[in-house]
């Protein structure tokens, strides 16, 4: 027998201020991708806090994504709209937010919330990468989260176009042929605040 897929909701009436949804759930980057997708604009929390849903506390970690109905292009009722939509098709739950002063922790005007960036991912393949760690990568970000990404031959860093990404993955393997011009360019942008993961050895 198969298991069902979770069905998201909101929880909360009156979104006031926006919605938030933790990011401990399977699917939340997908959500969040889809939102940005979407134009609209998320912020992190870096720190934890509680907030009003139904005049009642609801405790959120750090990592918590809060969008914000003040700083959206979208009107109110498109906003529930979609963020109704998304959280049903992912099994995510959205909190309908009252007040932007929070019981305890931050308030969800505080500057320990980060504007998220809309990611552009590329994975560095070929020679030297497990082809396996690669495909398993490529599978979640494409199949599972709907976010595309580019695999780039390590051979091809040197003259490879790697500022238009944020985050670049490399898998498990040897990558001492990364060197030279390929390896001052990942520094360089490593630098410029792209970030770059690292997965297994």
């Amino acid at each position: 027998m198969n298991a069902e897929a979770p069905i998201g909701k909101v929880i909360g009436k009156n979104a006031k201020v926006g919605y938030a949804f933790k990011w401990d759930g399977y699917y939340a980057p997908k959500v969040a991708y889809q939102l940005m997708n979407k134009g609209l604009k998320l912020k992190v929390a870096s720190k934890p806090f509680s907030g009003l849903v139904d005049d009642a506390p609801v405790a959120f970690d750090y990592g918590t994504v809060v969008v914000h109905t003040g700083i959206q292009q979208m009107n109110d009722a498109d906003l529930k709209s979609l963020v109704t939509k998304v959280a049903k098709e992912n099994g995510v739950d959205m909190y309908a937010l009252q007040t932007g002063l929070t019981p305890s922790g931050i308030d969800l005007g505080s500057q320990s919330f980060s504007m998220l960036k809309k990611p552009q991912v590329m994975i560095v393949g070929g020679r030297g990468a497990t082809s396996y760690d690669v495909g398993e990568v490529w599978h979640l970000f494409d199949q599972r989260y709907d976010i595309p990404l580019s695999v780039v031959d390590m051979t091809s860093l040197s003259y490879a176009d790697i500022d238009q990404y944020t985050t670049i993955v490399v898998v498990n393997g040897n990558y001492s042929g990364i060197q030279g011009n390929a390896l001052n360019k990942l520094k360089s942008w490593v630098r410029e605040g792209g970030v770059l993961i690292g997965v297994k050895g």
